[in-house]
């Protein structure tokens, strides 16, 4: 029996994407990363349109170095932001103690029970040779005062507004109504819990030169320059009087790396320059090294 002849199978054309479709489907893909990749490399080389014209901004900062003027300070606090680590490790050494307001937590010296001291006044003195004088040290509404001999050989309170020193001894400072700061006449011995004289009568007296109150011991002249950071004395000489101002108490980090506001800007605008603009002790000469601290 003969096989009956197979049917030929139809074959289907094949359809044809139109171009439309090519193009939001394949070549679209590649436009819009086309562009994409253009306008990166623009942003990063720095050229960008600006009303219809091309700026090279990269090229025109190259060209001309920055101008960052004389460096101000700003203070340890500020040098926080980036170096947070060494800032906290600072906090706890003694540089940042070696001046501080005055107050309950930082006040060593007895101020209640072991709270006066007696001199004999120096025979060289004009006035009170050879007497016994006492000065008193308390508290008043949270204060600090210590009662004394002053300039005019009289007894004052004297308000003590910041303390030096935590470790053997400790000074206590006040300031007088022109804005004129002095070391009073006494001086807690920290070991030993007990008081001393400061250039006070036992050794001097108003007049001579050498005592606690006389412009001669001005502590913004004689000891601040290495009790503060970034001090400026602001004396008028025309009344006077003083409005002395710091970034720090005690010594902080612009006391040896320098004043740090271009260092700030370098960081944070011109990176190359950061190094620069900021002293390193560790690279520095040997004499010079020394003489930082």
């Amino acid at each position: 029996m003969k096989e009956s002849p197979k049917k030929p199978e139809k074959i289907r054309p094949r359809k044809t994407k139109n171009i439309k479709d090519m193009v939001t489907g394949y070549w679209g893909i590649w436009v819009v990363l086309a562009f994409l990749l253009a306008f990166s490399a623009g942003q990063i080389i720095g050229v960008v349109p600006d009303n219809g014209e091309v700026i090279d901004v990269d090229a025109a900062e190259a060209s001309k170095p920055p101008v960052f003027g004389k460096a101000e300070y700003v203070g340890s606090t500020r040098c926080k932001d980036c170096h947070w680590k060494k800032h906290d490790t600072w906090k706890n050494t003694l540089h940042s103690k070696f001046m501080q307001p005055a107050g309950e937590y930082t006040i060593m010296g007895d101020f209640e029970i072991n709270n006066t001291f007696t001199v004999k006044v120096t025979g060289n003195a004009p006035r009170r040779a050879g007497e016994d004088v006492t000065s008193r040290m308390f508290i008043k509404d949270g204060k600090y005062y210590v009662n004394t001999i002053g300039p005019d050989w009289e007894y004052r309170d004297y308000e003590i507004t910041n303390v030096i020193g935590i470790g053997r001894r400790q000074n206590y400072l006040t300031t007088f109504p022109n804005g004129e700061m002095h070391l009073l006449p006494v001086e807690w011995n920290i070991n030993e819990k007990s008081w001393s004289d400061l250039n006070g009568l036992e050794h001097t007296y108003p007049g001579n030169g050498g005592y606690w109150s006389g412009t001669e011991r001005i502590w913004q002249f004689k000891c601040a320059g290495c009790h503060v950071t970034g001090m400026n004395i602001n004396y008028d000489q025309a009344s006077g009087s003083f409005n002395t101002t710091w970034v720090d108490l005690g010594i902080g980090c612009e006391a040896c790396h320098g004043p740090g506001s271009n260092h700030v800007k370098a960081a944070s605008a011109y990176f190359e320059y950061e190094k620069e603009n900021i002293i390193n002790r560790a690279k520095l000469p040997c004499r010079p090294r020394a003489m930082v601290c």
